[in-house]
C-alpha cells in the first residue's frame, strides 16, 4: 500500500479535523470576544432634572451566546457615626496648625530669590509637605485644603481674599505669611468638619 492518501483517507482525515477543531476552539484556546455594546440598566428621565445614573452593562459575544458582564467600583461600607461636631481634643486648631507652618515656609523659601518656573514647582513642595504635616496632627474628620501663592517682591500692593461655605462651629483656617526682598508667599490651610 502507498503513502499517498485515497480519497476515502482525505474525507475521514479532514473529517476528524474539523471535529478536532471544533472541540479545541471550545475548550482550549482562547476565543476572540466580539465588540462590546453598552446598555443601561435603569433609565432617568431626560432633562435637566435628570441626576440618577444608570449602571453601565456591557455584552460579549461567545460562540452566538450574550454574557453579561457588570462593571462597577466596589462598594466600601461604612458604620455611622453620628458624630456631628468634633470633640475637643480633635477640634482644628488654627493656632497649633500656624506654629508649624511658618517655620516650614521659612526653611523653604530663605535665600531664595524669585524664578517662575522655579517658584511653581517650590510652591507644590510646600502644598505637599504642608498636607502631609496637618494630616499628622490627628484632627479627625475633616478635609484639608491647601493653597500656596508665590509672587515676585517689587513692594506692589498685593490683596489675598477668599469666601467659604461652612460651619464657623466645625470649620476653620490657618494663614501665614512670608516676605524677603525677592520673593513673599502666602499659605492657608482651610479646614472643613466631615460630618
Amino acid at each position: 500500500m502507498s503513502d499517498r492518501l485515497t480519497e476515502e483517507n482525505v474525507g475521514a482525515h479532514q473529517q476528524q479535523r474539523k471535529g478536532s477543531t471544533s472541540t479545541h476552539s471550545r475548550t482550549d484556546f482562547p476565543v476572540h470576544l466580539g465588540p462590546t455594546t453598552l446598555r443601561r440598566t435603569s433609565r432617568a428621565p431626560a432633562g435637566p432634572q435628570s441626576s440618577r445614573r444608570g449602571r453601565a452593562q456591557s455584552y460579549s459575544t461567545i460562540s452566538g451566546q450574550q454574557e453579561p458582564q457588570f462593571h462597577h467600583s466596589p462598594v466600601v461600607k461604612m458604620e455611622p457615626s453620628y458624630q456631628m461636631v468634633p470633640d475637643d481634643k480633635h477640634k482644628f486648631s488654627a493656632g497649633k496648625v500656624e506654629k508649624f507652618m511658618q517655620p516650614l515656609l521659612e526653611s523653604y523659601l530663605d535665600g531664595r530669590t524669585y524664578e517662575s518656573k522655579e517658584c511653581a514647582q517650590l510652591s507644590k513642595g510646600i502644598t505637599e509637605a504642608m498636607k502631609t504635616r496637618v494630616k499628622d496632627m490627628d484632627f479627625r474628620r475633616y478635609k484639608f485644603i491647601v493653597n500656596v501663592t508665590i509672587g515676585q517682591n517689587r513692594r506692589q500692593g498685593f490683596q489675598f481674599a477668599s469666601r467659604e461655605v461652612w460651619n464657623p462651629e466645625t470649620d476653620n483656617y490657618a494663614t501665614v505669611f512670608y516676605q524677603n526682598s525677592s520673593l513673599f508667599a502666602v499659605a492657608t490651610i482651610f479646614a472643613t468638619y466631615y460630618e
